[in-house]
């Protein structure tokens, strides 16, 4: 015979477990979430045996093979997340760029945005991007400098870790300027079509993009008011 307590403790389990399938359903339809996230199969894992420890007092054999089978399979989905995880490796030079550029992406998902790109190098005077030309990539300078170029005036420097090309390589359109390498380039190159098949099918490297995009533009705004104050 099951005390109060027990009934109370029982009910609570089945509560909460029923939550966090709804909540964390709903976090995943609002966009929150990702279905093949370490969060989204911790949250159903824990439902299932919320939901498993309340059918202890009244059992149901199909709901108890139904939790059972949703806590082996989360448990085979996390360990082989990690089996993965354990098994990707970044060159120094892309450990380096993605704690400067997109310090708050997953492993799994900075893999795959490195293995779209590919690394080059470039000499002294090496057009990189060209003004009322499509460029259709995104470059991320790694080393030395490049010098921007609009209607034939110098108007900035580009120095080690800036973007070319954010502006335009989402929604296509023109080089706003002519960046010009400044002295021996290391570059990291990721073209338009590999890159929006990532951002469209990644929510996560959505995010990270766009708020990397962001920081650049904060960046080289804030880099530009300090030149034409120095000036002044």
């Amino acid at each position: 015979m099951f005390t109060d307590l027990d009934l109370s403790l029982y009910d609570a389990a089945g509560i909460l477990g029923v939550s966090l399938y709804l909540g964390s359903y709903g976090a995943l339809q609002l966009g929150w979430l990702r279905a093949n996230g370490n969060r989204y199969t911790w949250l159903n894992l824990v439902a299932a045996a919320m939901v498993l420890t309340s059918l202890t007092r009244d059992f149901n054999l199909f709901a108890a093979v139904i939790q059972g089978s949703w806590i082996v399979f989360s448990i085979v989905g996390l360990t082989r997340r990690w089996l993965a995880r354990k098994r990707l490796t970044f060159s120094v030079e892309e450990e380096a760029m993605l704690a400067d550029r997109f310090p708050f992406l997953a492993p799994l998902m900075a893999s795959r945005l490195t293995r779209r790109g590919h690394w080059g190098d470039h000499e002294p005077g090496t057009v990189l991007a060209r003004e009322g030309e499509e460029l259709g990539k995104l470059i991320y300078l790694a080393s030395s400098s490049a010098e921007v170029h609009r209607d034939g005036r110098r108007v900035a420097q580009l120095q080690p870790g800036d973007f070319i090309g954010e502006i335009t390589v989402l929604h296509g359109g023109p080089a706003t300027a002519t960046v010009r390498a400044a002295g021996p380039v290391r570059t990291f190159t990721i073209d338009r079509a590999p890159l929006l098949a990532l951002v469209n099918a990644e929510h996560e490297i959505a995010l990270e993009i766009s708020a990397a995009f962001q920081r650049e533009s904060n960046r080289k705004i804030s880099r530009a008011n300090a030149a034409l104050g120095a000036t002044a």
